[in-house]
């Protein structure tokens, strides 16, 4: 997998038994509640919070203050982005970001961008497969359409 290639979530990943699954998910998750076929379960990438996110989140009243143990409530730093596209554009294949827990740089990570939204969620490595290895791609927004445009680069 290189940078520009069109990938997709492996099906295997969506199967929530651990006995099943053939990927450790370390920071993805699928997203509940459960549906009864394994294929119509969301899976969510994750992605640092801006600093706007991180205020709103503090203006909630629930979580300002202290917790049980006296301990100051701290924010998430990475927020769920729920993987819903069929074909996601690889932006870095290899990538270990920082922002996505309040410890060490998680390695095993490919940043990928959604091509319906332009979302972008880092997943691991592992969950993702290409489509194309020949032809890279790139993605640019169309503010007259207001709609991403898929172009070869």
């Amino acid at each position: 997998m290189k940078k520009g290639n069109l990938v997709r979530i492996k099906p295997s990943a969506l199967i929530t038994g651990f006995n099943e699954r053939t990927v450790m998910l370390r920071t993805s998750h699928v997203q509940r509640p459960l549906a009864e076929n394994p294929e119509d379960n969301v899976l969510c990438g994750k992605f640092p919070m801006t600093d706007a996110e991180r205020e709103e989140w503090y203006a909630q009243p629930g979580n300002r203050g202290i917790d049980s143990a006296g301990e100051p409530k701290l924010p998430p730093k990475a927020k769920p982005v729920p993987l819903t596209a069929s074909v996601y554009l690889l932006e870095r294949a290899r990538v270990a970001p920082r922002g996505l827990s309040y410890g060490n740089p998680v390695s095993g990570m490919a940043l990928i961008r959604s091509i319906e939204t332009g979302e972008l969620a880092f997943v691991e490595r592992e969950i993702v497969e290409p489509i194309n290895t020949k032809q890279k791609f790139t993605l640019r927004h169309c503010v007259v359409r207001k709609k991403w445009i898929l172009e070869k680069a």
